[in-house]
């Protein structure tokens, strides 16, 4: 019998992950399979428990607004079974903020294609509330304006001036923005 899995690995810099299977245990492929790292949660999420949908797509008769709602409903499911895991599991927060973004912006991707999939599929012209476009707009800005606050407070450093009024390069501190 030949059984496919497919493996979702996270990966640190500087970080060793091992996946080790179990073939002695009974069960499924996938509860045989457990892994060592920093990120080992990080990836038994994502092998494991996330919630994939990638091939939702809308019904010829389904309304932009019925199938948005579908999509509503498997972002839901999507975000419990994280929290779920999440609840169980020690992940980092970096990970948490950046797999909430994730599920968030996926849904709203695929609300957003299906104005495009309507017209290939179908040859339906179905028009784009504006507003659905500049909700999507809007999320990735913040999204995007969020990290380069981060990253900036991380790496941007402030030369402090020593008394006689000349930088001093002892007294480099981070700057705060984020």
């Amino acid at each position: 019998m030949i059984t496919k899995l497919c493996l979702v690995l996270w990966v640190l810099p500087n970080d060793t992950l091992n996946v080790v299977i179990n073939r002695k245990k009974e069960g499924k492929l996938s509860d045989k399979i457990t892994f060592k790292g920093t990120a080992s949660k990080i990836s038994e999420y994502l092998s494991k428990t996330k919630f994939y949908y990638y091939d939702i797509k809308p019904n010829k008769e389904e309304l932009p607004r019925d199938y948005n709602s579908r999509i509503d409903s498997l972002t839901l499911v999507a975000l419990n079974k994280f929290n779920d895991f999440k609840r169980n599991n020690k992940l980092p927060g970096w990970f948490v903020e950046y797999e909430k973004i994730d599920i968030f912006l996926f849904s709203e991707s695929l609300k957003q294609s299906q104005y495009n999939q309507r017209y290939w599929m179908y040859k339906q012209a179905v028009k784009t509330k504006a507003t659905e476009t500049q909700t999507i707009n809007r999320i990735i800005n913040e999204y995007k304006i969020n990290q380069y606050n981060k990253y900036l407070s991380r790496k941007m450093l402030v030369m402090a001036p020593n008394p006689k009024g000349r930088p001093d390069f002892q007294q480099l501190r981070p700057l705060g923005l984020g």
